[in-house]
């Protein structure tokens, strides 16, 4: 088993599930980079962001295999798909198995080429976007990159568990998607401190770990507070928002 340890920020009404129960898809909370999945980081400043209060250290199921990307491919693989499979190969975003005949298949090494190229230009795309002028062009790549399940799907026939991010191009590039949560075992929920220094750097620290019944007490106290504010959107909709 893998001695590295991880970490995953959560909502705080989740804390007491999570701990008893181990990890689950449920509804996405956030942006996903790198599509629907359960997202673990080494670095605790990343998992901060997402995190409400809470944060859990976990562990990575030894064997886990992860699809790297880092934005850098062989073009020679590349010019040889493209060859294969036509230029729709490489415009399709993640959709390129569409282009692919049902009776072939990529190698290992073309699908990590062929992802890690299809992520630069993704990028290369998303920073050159200006609104409103380009405000159709905009819609089409979001439409083309919402649904990822199709890159998952790929993935795990190679016998992958998760894509990590190694571009190091976003504070959060060091984050790993894993397909299937019951790869990832928590093994204990801290609170979460961080303070903001004069550079504009947060310093990040955790409590020592909470037993069940803190945790308990903060899921139930966030949950009723979640419930409340649900109650209150209710109301205002239903006396007709703002007007």
């Amino acid at each position: 088993m893998t001695d590295k340890i991880y970490y995953h920020g959560t909502e705080t009404r989740r804390a007491q599930a999570i701990m008893s129960q181990g990890f689950k898809l449920g509804e996405i909370m956030h942006g996903r980079l790198l599509g629907r999945g359960l997202y673990i980081t080494q670095r605790l400043e990343s998992a901060r962001f997402w995190a409400h209060d809470i944060v859990f250290r976990c562990r990575l199921a030894a064997g886990t295999r992860i699809l790297w990307i880092h934005e850098e491919y062989d073009r020679k693989v590349l010019r040889a798909l493209q060859q294969e499979f036509g230029r729709e190969l490489l415009s399709s975003g993640p959709h390129f198995q569409r282009a692919i005949p049902a009776n072939k298949h990529l190698t290992n090494s073309e699908l990590i080429t062929l992802c890690n190229y299809l992520f630069a230009q993704r990028r290369k795309t998303r920073d050159k976007f200006t609104w409103p002028r380009k405000e159709k062009r905009v819609q089409a790549y979001y439409a083309l990159w919402e649904d990822l399940s199709a890159l998952h799907a790929q993935a795990r026939r190679q016998g992958y568990d998760a894509l990590g991010n190694r571009t190091f191009a976003d504070w959060d590039s060091d984050e790993i998607l894993v397909f299937n949560p019951s790869r990832v075992t928590p093994l204990t929920a801290h609170r979460l401190f961080w303070e903001e220094t004069e550079d504009y750097r947060d310093i990040v620290t955790i409590s020592d770990p909470l037993d069940m019944d803190t945790l308990a007490q903060l899921s139930q106290a966030a949950q009723e507070e979640h419930e409340a504010w649900l109650a209150e959107e209710e109301a205002h909709a239903a006396q007709g928002g703002d007007n």
